[in-house]
C-alpha cells in the first residue's frame, strides 16, 4: 500500500517537526525547569526527527528528510552535555526509576547512522562510522551498568531499552552487510545485538502483561 505509506510518512513527517517546534517553546517558556528535571528522554520529542529520512527516498521527500535530519543532530549534539551533566554532576543522579532511560543515549548515533546511509548509500565513511561508534561505545556503557540495572524494580520507563537496543542491532546489522567494511568482530555484534534485544523485547512484553494482570501499571505514584 505504497499511497497509504507515504500518507503516513509525511504526517509523522512533518508532524515530528509540529511536536518539535511545540516542545522546545515549552521549554522556552518555563521559568523553572533546571539541571536536575533534565533526562536522557529530553532525546525523543527533538532528537527524534532524524528517525524521518529512514523511508523518505522510498515515501516521501529527501529535501524533507534532510531538514530533518539536520535538526535532530543539531540538537542531538546540543542536548548531550545537558543530560550528561545530569548524570554526571548533579546530586543523586537520576532516580532509580528512571535509570532504564540511560538506554536511551543510544538512540540518537544509531538512528543517525541509519538515516546517514539511507540518505547517503554511504556506510563506511568517516560519518558513518563515527556514528557507529558512538552508538557501541553507549552499548557497552549501558552494559557495564546491568548490575546496577537489574536491582531496579520492573515499571513502564523499562520499555526505554527496547528501541535504543533495536535501532543499535538494526545500525551492527547494516555494518556488518555491508562491502564496505570488513571483519568478524561485526558479524558478531551484530548477532549479539539482535539476540539481545529479541530477546529483551519478549522479557519487556512478558513482565508488562504480568504487572498490567496484577494492576501495577497506570497507577498513581505514591
Amino acid at each position: 500500500a505504497p499511497g497509504a505509506a507515504s500518507a503516513l510518512w509525511w504526517v509523522g513527517a512533518v508532524g515530528h517537526l509540529v511536536a518539535t517546534v511545540a516542545v522546545l517553546s515549552a521549554w522556552f517558556g518555563r521559568a523553572d525547569i533546571g539541571h536536575g528535571v533534565v533526562t536522557p528522554a529530553w532525546f525523543i520529542p527533538v532528537v527524534g526527527n532524524v528517525v524521518t529520512p529512514l523511508a523518505a527516498r522510498d515515501l516521501g521527500s529527501v529535501e524533507l528528510a534532510w531538514f530533518a535530519f539536520g535538526v535532530g543532530v543539531v540538537f542531538w549534539v546540543a542536548l548531550l552535555p545537558l543530560v550528561l551533566q545530569r548524570l554526571l554532576l548533579h546530586d543523586g543522579g537520576l532516580p532509580d526509576k528512571l535509570l532504564p532511560t540511560l538506554a536511551i543515549l543510544i538512540a540518537p548515533p544509531a538512528v543517525a547512522m541509519l538515516a546517514w546511509q539511507s540518505l547517503t548509500g554511504e556506510v563506511g565513511d568517516p560519518v558513518g562510522r563515527i556514528l557507529y561508534a558512538a552508538a557501541m561505545f553507549f552499548v557497552i556503557l549501558l552494559a557495564v551498568q546491568f548490575g546496577r540495572l537489574r536491582r531496579v524494580p520492573f515499571a513502564l520507563p523499562y520499555w526505554a531499552y527496547t528501541f535504543p537496543l533495536a535501532a543499535a542491532s538494526a545500525a551492527a546489522v547494516t555494518v556488518a552487510g555491508s562491502d564496505a567494511v570488513s571483519g568478524v568482530a561485526y558479524d558478531v555484534v551484530a548477532v549479539l545485538l539482535l539476540t539481545a534485544s529479541t530477546v529483551l523485547v519478549l522479557v519487556v512484553a512478558t513482565l508488562t502483561l504480568h504487572a498490567a494482570g496484577r494492576g501495577q501499571i497506570c497507577v498513581p505514584e505514591p
